[in-house]
């Protein structure tokens, strides 16, 4: 069964800036951007526009840069347009915004390529890193622009942004935060990688939950336990709440040995009320805490698989 809405791209499309980004003056930023053979940005629409429009208000105001946008159709690990339009592609800038697809061997070795991952890295690889981050209780998430090489969000990292994780902040607007800091950072990114600067990491992998993360792979995998305590019950539909824009499988409960996807949650003081998309309805009681006004009836709008 399918509940889809277009609530996923009305939300991506209201990311904005909030600052004042000056046009570059750095005649080494520039006149590297003037060597490359053309600059391609590759990645999902579309937040890809919005960083292609960030770069050009910043870089190729009057550069006559040759810029190209890959745009990404099957928001997968392969993605037979992208590999089309990159075969054979040598000494080219390749800017990779919201982007999912892995690049070729060839293409790493040949190129210069710099990615946006949604994570304070080496915390979060691979993919889905806010809806890790809530459920992993970080305190602290961002961004990272990075060096692509062979591994996967591995490459030397350029610049990092970050934001605190409030306790009601669910993994949708976290998200949105972590899109503007990237955005924001995008120039810096550049300037340091002509530069040759590097950011110096403070973070170490210590445990399963800030490591790498698969797209298969989901918080409890994906089943809601009534035996949480509220604080874990809370990180969970907080993090699961990216169901709403597609980019995790809905949440699920089993009842009577079959797990029933959500359609939607509500909590009333210390009552969590679970309706699943075949009509079932679950109430699960807490004694002692009460989540914020804001999570009430949250209506996941994704596909059910």
């Amino acid at each position: 069964m399918a509940v889809e809405l277009s609530w996923s791209k009305d939300f991506l499309m209201n990311t904005t800036v909030n600052d004042n980004q000056k046009v570059c003056t750095d005649d080494q930023v520039m006149a590297k951007l003037k060597s490359f053979s053309c600059i391609y940005f590759v990645g999902i629409e579309p937040m890809l526009s919005k960083f292609y429009e960030r770069f050009n208000e910043c870089f190729n105001a009057s550069a006559d840069l040759k810029v190209v946008k890959v745009v990404s159709t099957t928001q997968k690990s392969k993605d037979d347009g992208i590999e089309a339009a990159l075969k054979g592609v040598k000494d080219a800038l390749i800017i990779s915004a919201y982007n999912l697809y892995i690049f070729k061997d060839e293409t790493v070795d040949n190129n210069t390529i710099i990615n946006y991952h949604n994570a304070l890295l080496p915390w979060h690889r691979g993919v889905m890193a806010t809806v890790w981050a809530v459920w992993a209780g970080d305190s602290e998430a961002g961004m990272s622009w990075h060096i692509v090489d062979r591994g996967i969000d591995t490459g030397a990292v350029l610049v990092q942004r970050s934001v605190e994780v409030a306790p009601d902040l669910d993994a949708i607007t976290l998200s949105a935060q972590i899109n503007n800091l990237a955005l924001q950072s995008l120039s810096d990114a550049i300037e340091n990688l002509v530069h040759g600067k590097r950011a110096t990491l403070t973070r170490t992998v210590d445990d399963e939950l800030h490591g790498y993360h698969a797209l298969k792979d989901r918080p409890n995998h994906g089943v809601f336990d009534r035996t949480w305590d509220q604080a874990t019950a809370s990180r969970f539909l907080r993090a699961m709440y990216a169901a709403k824009m597609n980019q995790v499988k809905a949440p699920e409960i089993e009842i009577d040995g079959k797990k029933h996807a959500f359609l939607k949650w509500k909590f009333k003081e210390n009552i969590l009320t679970i309706k699943t998309v075949d009509g079932i309805s679950e109430t699960i009681e807490y004694k002692d805490w009460v989540l914020p006004a804001k999570w009430s009836w949250l209506l996941l709008c994704c596909s059910h698989l």
